[in-house]
């Protein structure tokens, strides 16, 4: 499957993230089998097509990518400075030959701030859609609800939506390699799992 967009349903505490990491760890144990077999080496693969994270809202999602606490930050902030260096070139801002060379030199915040917020917002949205296609597999693992406002939970099912759409969507000409699938662990509302008896009159 390419691009496909699945559901892992259940009641809160049933699981769902014990399951979520037994995909993302069997992934991780059948590509390292490939990866040593293919290369002849007993040295493992740094880099899986799989990933595992919590869901997060703006601001705290680029927030943990950039501090290093989200699971995927060490994947984000390579992707980040390659395309932070590559806009401040465009926009003929000059940089250290050291800075070119070793991209892990770049100093994020003050290349932030040459560019100014509408453009970091750019270019932080576009590292991140570019990472995350890199994957052929996104396990998303949702937070859990307020069972009286299901508000929160529809704002993120819509943005996950969103972002499965535009990964579909968005063609190899930049540099989007796979249609990821995207699995989402959904807690399913409990009020009604054992429902009080009715009262006759």
């Amino acid at each position: 499957m390419k691009g496909g967009l699945i559901a892992l349903v259940g009641f809160q505490g049933v699981g769902k993230s014990s399951a979520l990491n037994a995909i993302h760890m069997g992934k991780i144990c059948e590509e390292s089998v490939e990866y040593r077999k293919k290369h002849k080496s007993e040295k493992p693969s740094n880099r899986y097509s799989t990933t595992l994270f919590k869901w997060r809202r703006e601001p705290a999602l680029y927030e943990s990518l950039l501090n290093g606490t989200h699971e995927d930050s060490t994947s984000f902030l390579v992707v980040y400075r390659a395309e932070l260096i590559q806009t401040l070139t465009s926009i003929s801002f000059p940089l250290d030959k050291i800075i070119m060379d070793n991209p892990e030199r770049l100093y994020i915040p003050g290349a932030e701030r040459k560019l100014g917020k509408s453009k970091t917002k750019q270019v932080r949205a576009k590292a991140l859609l570019e990472m995350l296609g890199q994957k052929k597999t996104i396990l998303i693992d949702t937070p859990d609800y307020s069972t009286t406002d299901k508000r929160m939970m529809t704002k993120d099912l819509n943005e996950i939506y969103w972002l499965w759409d535009l990964l579909a969507r968005v063609s190899a000409d930049n540099k989007i390699y796979f249609k990821p699938n995207i699995v989402i662990a959904v807690q399913k509302d409990s009020r009604n799992l054992n429902p009080s008896p009715k009262t006759h009159s």
